[in-house]
Order: C-alpha cells, then sequence, then structure tokens
C-alpha cells in the first residue's frame, strides 16, 4: 500500500476523532447549560450573593429605582445593563462593569456610594462572576424582599440597648441576665435552679472547650470557696 495514502488515511481518521470529541464536549456544555446552576452553585447564590446584593444594591438598582437606568435583580437585567453595556459578562470579572466599579479605582466610578465593599464581599461577587453568574431560575430580586432584608437584625447599626427591668431583679448578676429574664417573663417563664458545681463546671468546661474536665479541675473547682472561682474558671 502507498505511504502517502497510509498517513492521509490516518490523518483523516485523527481530525474525524477530534471532530468527536469536540462535539461530543460541547454537547455536555449545552446540556450541563441547560440543567441550570448545580446545587453547591445554588447554595452560594443563596447563601453570600443573593444578601449581598439584597443588601448594597436593590434599594437604588431594583424594580422600583434603576439609577442610571440600571437594574441588578436579575440576571438578564444584568447582562442587558444600561446605555454603557452590560454590567456582566458571565465567566469574565474583568470585563464585567458591576466588578470594576466595586473595585473602588480613582478614575472610575465607585460603587456602591456608601463605601467600599469589604475584600471578601469583593471576592464572594468576582467568584460568582468566575462561575458564570449562575443564578437560579426563580431568584429574582424584589424590592420589598430588599426593604425586609434592610430591616433584619443583622443589617441594623449597632446599639447599646437600655438594660430592662425584671421582676427577678435578685437574679440578676450582670445586665445580660436581665435580658434573657426579661425574655423568660415575656413568655410567663422562670430560670432553672443554679447548678450545683460539679454540672457547672462540665457545662463551662464542655461549652468552652469541647471536652469534659478532668477530675483534677472538678475538685479544685468544687473546693475553691473564692468569690472568684467562677472568673478563674
Amino acid at each position: 500500500m502507498n505511504a502517502s495514502f497510509v498517513t492521509t488515511a490516518r490523518s483523516l481518521r485523527l481530525r474525524r476523532e477530534l471532530w468527536v470529541a469536540f462535539a461530543c464536549v460541547s454537547l455536555t456544555g449545552m446540556v450541563a447549560a441547560a440543567e441550570g446552576p448545580s446545587a453547591e452553585q445554588v447554595e452560594f447564590f443563596e447563601k453570600q450573593v443573593r444578601p449581598l446584593l439584597l443588601d448594597k444594591c436593590i434599594s437604588c438598582h431594583g424594580s422600583e429605582k434603576q439609577q442610571g437606568g440600571l437594574r441588578l435583580d436579575s440576571l438578564a437585567a444584568l447582562q442587558k445593563g444600561n446605555e454603557t453595556g452590560p454590567a456582566l459578562v458571565a465567566g469574565k470579572p474583568a470585563d464585567s462593569r458591576l466588578i470594576q466599579v466595586i473595585q473602588f479605582s480613582a478614575d472610575d466610578l465607585q460603587m456602591p456610594p456608601s463605601g467600599k465593599l469589604s475584600a471578601e464581599q469583593i471576592a464572594v461577587l468576582t467568584h460568582w462572576v468566575e462561575q458564570g453568574a449562575p443564578w437560579p431560575a426563580t431568584a429574582a430580586i424584589s424590592t420589598a424582599e430588599s426593604a425586609a432584608a434592610g430591616k433584619h437584625w443583622s443589617f441594623l447599626p449597632i446599639e447599646n440597648p437600655a438594660v430592662p427591668q425584671v421582676k427577678a431583679a435578685g437574679q440578676v448578676r450582670d445586665s445580660l441576665d436581665a435580658f434573657i429574664i426579661a425574655g423568660l417573663e415575656q413568655k410567663q417563664l422562670t430560670l432553672s435552679k443554679p447548678a450545683d458545681r460539679r454540672t457547672f463546671i462540665r457545662r463551662a468546661t464542655l461549652d468552652l472547650w469541647g471536652i469534659p474536665p478532668t477530675y483534677e479541675d472538678v475538685e479544685a473547682f468544687v473546693n475553691d470557696s473564692s468569690e472568684t472561682a467562677v472568673a478563674k474558671l
């Protein structure tokens, strides 16, 4: 058989195999895209991305208000962007305006106007875009949801509330006790009886160390009659 013919045949077979492999990879990618985000991606979006968009973006870029003509309450809106172009390019953080503006470059827009996001928050959004910006099909973010989130205790500024007055004032050893007892009294409940010293050291050690106390530690605490025994423990 002619050597050139054999070489040509092998070359054609190799090309065919490469095209088949390429088609399989492409089809796999299309099927994965059609199936939507994975369970891990959905969890990451719901726990990390959605709360961040709610807290920092939706009040100004949601269904009721669109500063700069921009909405950020759905993936379609992010990809559409505004007159300057898309706000997000899936898989390309460097080309996504959303990521560019949160970097707070001196020669660019700086968002959000309330202040630069933390390094961890920027990393969350960057990683999300790197993943291809997976967004569950039913996860549009509403302005009402944003308003409700803004009233959640975790989004409110830190305060120093007044210590409540309680009926069982004799059981209050510090201000934290007063808040606990006030909550119990609202539900018509009372504190349990104080734990004996052996129970107390076991609970405290398990809570703080995750392991029970040694025999020597228990005996030392039980026999320590000083007023500073608990503080030392």
